[in-house]
């Protein structure tokens, strides 16, 4: 069983630079971890909702390209927007984040045995740690929160 875990970031957002933050584990073990600014170019905008859904992206390449995609995947983030569109209720209807989500949607179509777990912000510690010192790396730092 492969646990992936993503997180986004955009600081100011929108409109700030961007990253995320993906970890994996296998039966307990690091399977792989990423931090990753993403180009403002790669998307043409800049929110966090597309950083978000680029870390989940991301994770799903990595296990098509390492042909992992007959697994049990277990997928948590903390944002509720990606995963009611991708395993839930919620349409893809407009905004910045279009492009990706639907990438994102026909990447999860190759694998076999996937489920999904919302988490609170608090309790995607490694997600967001690397997502956050991704941006750290280029002089950003995160905002306080309300």
């Amino acid at each position: 069983m492969i646990e992936l875990s993503f997180d986004g970031a955009c600081e100011p957002n929108p409109g700030g630079a961007m990253s995320y933050g993906v970890y994996m584990d296998r039966d307990g073990k690091t399977l792989w971890s990423e931090g990753k600014v993403i180009p403002l170019e790669t998307y043409g905008q800049a929110t966090n909702n597309i950083a978000e859904y680029a870390g989940l992206k991301a994770g799903l390449e990595y296990l098509i390209e390492n042909k992992l995609t007959d697994e049990m995947l277990i997928v948590s983030g903390d944002s509720k927007l990606v995963l009611e569109q991708m395993f839930g209720t919620w349409q893809i209807r407009k905004g910045a984040y279009v492009k990706i989500a639907k990438e994102t949607a026909r990447l999860l179509t190759r694998f076999r045995h996937v489920m999904h777990e919302w988490v609170p912000r608090e309790k995607n510690i490694v997600a967001d740690a690397l997502s956050m010192a991704a941006l750290e790396a280029i002089g950003v730092f995160r905002q306080a929160r309300p």
